[in-house]
């Protein structure tokens, strides 16, 4: 608590498997976007479509970015 003490966020203790599988999930969804990104940029190479424009590449970050705000409240809903 005292390493966090002037960061303006909540603070939750939780027991170490549970912040285990928090970590795990981050980075398995972390993997996903940049094999996701990879995936579009060689099917973008072998059908000569080329780089996005930056427009495009900016759009394209803002939708995973959107996924990956979203997330924590679909895996509420579940509950």
């Amino acid at each position: 608590q005292e390493l966090y003490r002037g960061v303006d966020a909540s603070f939750h203790v939780v027991p170490v498997r549970g912040a285990e599988m928090v970590k795990y999930s981050a980075n398995a969804f972390h993997a996903l976007k940049i094999a996701f990104a990879n995936e579009i940029g060689r099917i973008a190479k072998l059908t000569q479509a080329g780089l996005l424009r930056d427009r495009d590449q900016q759009a394209a970050a803002e939708i995973l970015a959107d996924a990956e705000e979203r997330a924590p409240l679909l895996a509420r809903h579940r509950e």
